[in-house]
Order: structure tokens, then sequence, then C-alpha cells
């Protein structure tokens, strides 16, 4: 009898954040996510998700929504049992 051994699958979520675009032109969250959109290309990941808050800072206390959505998503993949077993 031989295993039916899967690949192991790797799902990522990308999130950029930059703090100050008054412009709103974002141009900083979108290079943000060329890195890695292709760390993630090079090592065959899949990306589930891509949140991207502009021009919101990390310490005035705003929210950012899409940050916790990301840490909602994360650890909901996180709790989902392993394909290959």
């Amino acid at each position: 009898m031989t295993a039916n051994l899967a690949p192991a699958r790797t799902v990522a979520f990308l999130y950029a954040r930059i703090s100050e675009d008054p412009r709103d032109l974002k141009c900083g969250v979108d290079r943000q996510m060329d890195d890695p959109r292709a760390f993630a290309a090079g090592n065959v990941w899949e990306i589930g998700a891509e949140y991207v808050e502009n021009d919101i800072s990390a310490h005035s206390g705003t929210e950012r929504p899409k940050y916790d959505a990301l840490m909602e998503a994360a650890i909901a993949a996180a709790q989902q049992p392993c394909p290959c077993r």
C-alpha cells in the first residue's frame, strides 16, 4: 500500500498599509504589494486575499478594518483541518 501524499498547500494573505497619501494616489501601497506577490508566486503559494489600507496611520488610533479582516481570515484558515488528512 502506498500513501497518497499530496503536496503541501500554502495560502498567503497579503497586507499593505501606508500612513499618509493625501492625494489618494495609492502608489505606495501598490508598490508594497509587488514584493509579497512576487514572493508568493516564487514559492508557489496561493494568495488567499489581499488587504490594502491607504492613508491610514497605525499609531493614530484610527480603525483599520482591513487589518482586522486579515487577522480574521488568517485565524479562520489556521483552524481549518489539513486537507491531506
